[in-house]
């Protein structure tokens, strides 16, 4: 990693017996209901014991003790290490990996998760703290094979689609603010480079908008739909594409969301402009894609951007009259 070489870590303050003896009470009070208080202020002693390797960790997990923390988000814990100097891109504060082998994440902060069922992404708070000391909203994209497809926010996206039922709407509100927090550092990997067969290749916003949140195909006026829609139109203003083109389907990804069961998505981006611009055979109707309530959310959608298009229309009127009365006023 090109940055590497510019990290730092804490060298270590206390040595020998009083060494050992920190790690030891740390040891204990990672077990402790104030865990993150007691430890972040034991650390504030020595930063550089966080770095030791962690012999109380999960039972299939291994790493340091920041590793440890961050696992049980311990975000006073991690602040201490990071204001010490700790890059949260930084490999060697990061080390965690499978006791049966494998790499968790691309050891670094954001991208720290222990499996695909426990979804051990930084919560918020943690990944605020993250992005604050410079960690790359990217992350190390070229680790995987997918590239581009890969980055953090899209992961997050990924993330609400991967799990159902009453875990998905828990971690709903976490998820969101996380994917706001990403798309504000200003990533340079939200849709993929080129299209591939797998729906890691899939724009953005078909990814958000196939949430499993969203199976229950809530109204456009619903909270639930108000806030996939927030976020869409931040990442529209952040650089992602509108009318992704879904690989294998050769269809725009707010058509492919509406034949695949996500109708909410599909009309909030027909809301947002995605029919302005589409380019179907000749003969085919939009319409065909939806059924149900479907087809209803797609004609308010409609109706929606209409009066978008005419109170854009008055008010660029009623801006010329205006120019207009001040040219006279100064005749």
């Amino acid at each position: 990693m090109e940055r590497q070489a510019d990290f730092t870590l804490p060298q270590p303050i206390l040595t020998g017996d009083e060494r050992a003896k920190e790690l030891s009470l740390m040891r204990v009070e990672f077990k402790d209901p104030e865990a993150d208080r007691l430890i972040a202020a034991r650390a504030r002693r020595d930063p550089s014991l966080l770095l030791e390797s962690s012999d109380r960790h999960t039972s299939y997990l291994a790493g340091t003790r920041l590793d440890e923390a961050v696992y049980f988000d311990y975000v006073e814990t991690v602040q201490v290490a990071l204001e010490a100097g700790v890059h949260p891109d930084d490999p060697r504060a990061f080390q965690a990996t499978l006791l049966g082998g494998g790499q968790v994440g691309q050891q670094r902060l954001i991208a720290y998760r222990v499996s695909t069922m426990e979804g051990r992404f930084p919560r918020p708070r943690m990944l605020e703290l993250a992005l604050k000391h410079g960690a790359d909203p990217d992350g190390d994209i070229e680790a995987f094979e997918s590239g581009r497809s890969n980055s953090h926010v899209r992961r997050y996206a990924t993330d609400l689609h991967d799990f159902n039922g009453s875990l998905a709407l828990a971690r709903l509100p976490d998820t969101l603010e996380c994917i706001r927090l990403l798309l504000n550092a200003n990533p340079r990997c939200i849709d993929p480079d080129e299209a591939g067969s797998n729906r890691e290749w899939y724009g953005f916003l078909a990814l958000l908008g196939s949430a499993s949140a969203l199976k229950s195909r809530p109204s456009l006026t619903s909270d639930l739909a108000k806030q996939f829609r927030s976020v869409a139109v931040l990442a529209l203003a952040k650089g992602a594409s509108l009318n992704y083109v879904v690989p294998d389907e050769g269809l725009p990804q707010a058509l492919w969301l509406a034949r695949a069961g996500w109708p909410t998505m599909s009309a909030i981006l027909v809301e947002l402009g995605a029919a302005d611009s589409w380019k179907l055979e000749p003969g085919v109707n939009p319409e065909s894609f939806f059924s149900g309530e479907g087809l209803a959310f797609y004609r308010e959608a409609l109706m929606r951007r209409r009066l978008q298009h005419e109170v854009g229309k008055a008010a660029d009127i009623a801006g010329q009259a205006a120019r207009s009365c001040r040219r006279g006023a100064r005749l």
